[in-house]
């Protein structure tokens, strides 16, 4: 069956915050204590949080009724120079262990650049851990350029990232 990409819709927040959460701590949860990955999920994937985040736009793979994976623009502006204006922020793309390596992310990525030039954005800036070299490989593949260090503070506990941006 072929993965199918759509947008998350407004009452589905409560799914997608679970689903979010659980992507997040399979991807991050040896990266922070357990007490300090507990707090920073309960305020990142709080319902509200992420109905603001539905409402910017969240993009999910679904096989069957599987959920295999999301994409989510942001608003943060792009601290990158050399990109074209406007820019949108790439906020979020988890794809669960068990569909890496699917094309999942191939596709969520194609669908999120497809809606960021339909919205007028001329360039894409994102943040990805810098000790998670699989992702890293996978933006520069997608033509996404390192342009540096980028420092994430998490509950205290300071996570090296890079940040990467590419002209559309």
């Amino acid at each position: 069956m072929s993965p199918v990409i759509r947008p998350v819709c407004l009452p589905e927040a409560p799914n997608l915050a679970a689903f979010a959460e659980g992507c997040f701590r399979e991807a991050f949860g040896d990266a922070l204590p357990a007490e300090a990955l507990d707090r920073l999920c309960a305020r990142v994937f709080e319902v509200s949080v992420m109905e603001g985040l539905v409402a910017q736009g969240v993009w999910l793979a679904e096989e069957g009724p599987v959920w295999a994976g999301y994409v989510a623009l942001g608003n943060t502006p792009s601290p990158l120079r050399g990109l074209t204006e406007p820019c949108a922020e790439l906020a979020r793309l988890y794809v669960p262990r068990s569909h890496q390596g699917s094309g999942i992310a191939d596709l969520l990525m194609d669908r999120f650049l497809e809606e960021v030039r339909r919205s007028g954005a001329r360039s894409a800036w994102l943040q990805a851990s810098a000790d998670s070299p699989r992702a890293l490989a996978f933006y520069r593949r997608r033509g996404f350029v390192d342009f540096g260090a980028y420092l994430v503070t998490c509950e205290g506990i300071a996570l090296p990232h890079r940040a990467l941006g590419r002209n559309l």
